[in-house]
């Protein structure tokens, strides 16, 4: 996983709104898991340091 900030971003996205559609329709763990996964990795790719040793195309 990177430190590229568009897909931290996109994934927290999705955490977000997978937890809301969670809590709006109980029940359903499909959107919950995926969105409590995707809220994982989100902060986990937000605490890593960007790399400057790569070039950004």
């Amino acid at each position: 996983m990177s430190g590229d900030t568009s897909f931290t971003v996109l994934l927290l996205m999705v955490g977000v709104a997978g937890i809301i559609i969670e809590l709006s329709h109980p029940g359903v763990s499909v959107p919950g898991l995926v969105g409590a996964a995707a809220l994982v990795l989100g902060v986990l790719g937000a605490s890593l340091p960007r790399s400057t040793s790569r070039p950004r195309w």
